[in-house]
C-alpha cells in the first residue's frame, strides 16, 4: 500500500528533488550519480495533478548531516507564495528537517494541516480516479 501526496505538477519534480537533496546533498553526489528523485510520482489521468507515491516503509527520509535544506526552503517558500501552506507550516517543516540532520524524519508525520486534504490513501486515490481501468 502507499500514500499519495498531491501537488501541483509544476512543482512536483522540484519538491521531489528537494527531498532527495536532504538525503544526498549536491556537493556529495558523484558525477555519475543519476538518481534525482526520492519518490515515484503519478499523474491523475484527467485532472493532470501529480502526487508523490510514498510506499509503506518509505516515509522515513534519512537527512544527511551535511544537508543544508536550501532547495527545500525555496520550495516551501513557493508553496507559501501560492497559498499552498502557511508561513508557520513552512517554518515548522523546515525546522523539523534541520533538527533531524544526521537522523531520519518521517515525512508523513510532518504533513502540514493545510495539506491533509491532499494526502490520499491508496483506496482514496483509487476512488478519486487516479488508477483508471486498463483498456482491454
Amino acid at each position: 500500500m502507499a500514500t499519495y501526496v498531491m501537488a501541483n505538477p509544476i512543482h512536483i519534480e522540484r519538491f521531489n528533488r528537494s527531498i532527495m537533496r536532504l538525503r544526498l546533498p549536491d556537493h556529495l553526489r558523484p558525477a555519475d550519480y543519476v538518481t534525482d528523485f526520492y519518490y515515484g510520482t503519478i499523474t491523475h489521468p484527467t485532472t493532470g495533478y501529480s502526487a508523490l507515491v510514498v510506499q509503506d516503509g518509505d516515509a522515513d527520509v534519512r537527512i544527511h548531516a551535511e544537508a543544508d535544506g536550501l532547495l527545500l526552503r525555496e520550495m516551501l517558500d513557493i508553496f507559501v507564495a501560492d497559498a499552498g501552506m502557511t508561513q508557520q507550516e513552512s517554518d515548522d517543516l523546515f525546522d523539523a528537517v534541520v533538527a533531524a540532520k544526521g537522523s531520519s524524519l518521517n515525512i508523513l508525520d510532518h504533513i502540514p494541516a493545510s495539506w491533509e486534504p491532499h494526502v490520499l490513501t491508496e483506496a482514496e486515490a483509487d476512488a478519486a480516479g487516479w488508477f483508471p481501468d486498463p483498456e482491454v
